[in-house]
């Protein structure tokens, strides 16, 4: 009984360690399958649905996955050694303006978000943004100083709200579904095929980050696996110290950028910054520009121990997209150079998600707000000009004078009414018609057209609404100035409005009516429909 109850938990032991055994060998199984090679190339047609069938780009990319891991194969590339770098905009997704991310994030934060925390300097380089700009260092370093004070974690999360915002260049698409899917497949094809993907970018790297991590390729690409524009982050309280060896971190503290750059990954930085960050050369480099072509060859330079290939995306379809590059001459150009181009208007079965349709215009130019010190200087009308007055002395018998002004009448696409926009006036003189009966038996009347904000300017923040207001304002104390100079000679004042000519009433009030004798001349003030604080 004894010997039979030894050789019962020998037995039981050896079912454990084989049950062991097993699992063992099924998760290194389930590890190579999974992460050496669990798409084999030969699937590669089938794992790019998105290409069309019979391009060179497409049957390319298959015979060289092919080729690199077929193990014992005279190109074999070992999988530590199988890395594949992709720029990011007009490469990875759409970075035709008005759809190119980090600049249309710029825009909107410093004329939309958060225009109080921008200098007027840099909503005045936000509004003068427009097709053809050039995203260049001066103009990141612009980008670097919008920020400033923001902390890592803030900025990262304002980039990915902001891609919660829609393009107007397309329809029914938001920023973060700009990626082009056939190269988001790709991604996934080279990833399960054993590749280490980069993403090597001209945008700003926590953007970067933001953006891959809320994109289709958000499972094959670590946050550590994107390189991209710096900009200066410190410490918060140490910003102007020069050293960061001058202080330590401690729990709590915040790291912040403080509007400082310190460079730009175009041209050059992106080969550098492959070397400084991966340590090897890739094998497979994505790019779709002039300033792709440093980390391109760098990819294909004879020096690289392995095989390698670099490929170029030419925007040529403009159809289903805003390209305008001529295929002939970029392919050859690309031929030339050693890369291989890739057609989206050929080799892209499909761009964007389904639903997704190219605008009728790229591009329709936006009213952007300005500051007051940004807005276009404007001189107030004339007002010696009987054209330019609704009521004019209208009742010459009464005692007292009113001072009438219009409320909000224009609902023009425009932020101020046009002087030359007559339907607009005969809505101005319409509305005044409507208010005049309870004034006309007792005053006589003054009324001035005036450049007032339009309807579509109460649907801006508040600090944005400005320059409009005092734009409309300037004409209206022009002709309050000059009807007292030319028409009151002493007589009692009533000032009237509704609504907008409420708030102009205000402003009247603050600047004239200071004035001890002016103001023993005024009667009332009948200010309808606009806040008044005590």
């Amino acid at each position: 009984m004894e010997k039979t109850t030894k050789q019962l938990k020998i037995w039981r032991m050896i079912a454990v360690i084989a049950l062991c055994a097993l699992l063992i060998a099924g998760m290194l199984y389930a590890f190579s399958v999974g992460h050496e090679n669990p798409l084999p190339a030969a699937d590669g047609a089938k794992a790019l649905s998105l290409w069309n069938e019979g391009t060179g780009a497409k049957k390319s990319l298959i015979d060289y996955v092919s080729a690199v891991t077929e193990e014992g194969g005279a190109d074999y590339i070992p999988i530590e050694d199988r890395i594949a770098v992709f720029d990011m905009d007009g490469t990875l997704t759409c970075e035709t303006f008005y759809t190119y991310y980090d600049t249309m994030m710029f825009i909107e934060y410093c004329l939309h978000d958060h225009p109080e925390r921008v200098s007027d300097e840099l909503k005045a380089v936000a509004a003068s943004i427009k097709p053809g700009y050039v995203a260049d260092e001066t103009l990141a370093r612009n980008f670097a100083k919008a920020y400033a004070g923001m902390t890592v974690e803030e900025f990262y999360n304002y980039a990915v709200a902001f891609g919660q915002k829609k393009t107007a260049s397309f329809n029914n698409m938001r920023y973060i579904d700009g990626f082009y899917l056939p190269m988001a497949e790709l991604v996934k094809y080279l990833y399960d095929n054993g590749f280490e993907i980069w993403v090597v970018s001209g945008t700003e790297r926590t953007t970067t980050r933001a953006i891959v991590a809320n994109s289709p390729i958000k499972d094959y690409v670590e946050p550590e696996h994107v390189i991209g524009t710096d900009f200066e982050i410190k410490q918060r309280g140490h910003e102007d110290e020069p050293s960061n060896m001058d202080f330590k971190y401690e729990n709590g503290d915040d790291l912040v950028l403080t509007g400082g750059f310190i460079q730009k990954n175009l041209n050059g930085n992106k080969s550098i910054y492959v070397e400084r960050e991966i340590g090897k050369r890739p094998v497979l480099a994505f790019g779709n520009s002039g300033s792709d072509t440093s980390m391109m060859n760098y990819t294909i330079d004879s020096r690289n121990p392995h095989p390698a290939q670099a490929y170029m995306v030419v925007a040529d379809d403009s159809e289903r997209e805003w390209g305008t590059q001529d295929w002939e001459a970029k392919s050859a150009d690309y031929l030339a150079k050693g890369f291989i181009p890739i057609s989206m208007k050929t080799d892209f079965a499909q761009i964007y998600p389904d639903g997704i349709t190219k605008a009728a215009e790229q591009y329709v130019p936006a009213d952007i707000p300005l500051s007051e010190a940004q807005a276009p200087a404007q001189d107030a009308l004339d007002y010696a000009d009987a054209e330019n007055w609704a009521y004019f002395s209208i009742g010459e018998d009464k005692d007292a004078d009113l001072f009438l002004i219009c409320p909000t009448v224009d609902m023009n696409d425009e932020f101020n009414m046009s002087m030359d926009d007559e339907d607009t006036k005969a809505s101005f003189l319409g509305a005044l018609n409507m208010e005049r009966g309870i004034y006309e038996d007792s005053a006589r009347m003054y009324a001035p057209y005036y450049r007032q904000a339009a309807m579509k300017v109460y649907s801006l923040d508040r600090e944005e609404w400005e320059p409009y207001m005092e734009l409309a304002y300037s004409d209206v104390s022009a002709a309050f100035a000059y009807y007292l100079e030319h028409e009151n000679q002493g007589r009692p004042i009533l000032l009237a409005g509704f609504s907008q000519g409420a708030d102009m009433c205000y402003r009247l009030l603050e600047e004239y009516f200071g004035n001890e004798e002016l103001y023993d001349q005024l009667v009332a003030v009948y200010a309808i429909g606009w806040p008044c604080s005590e």
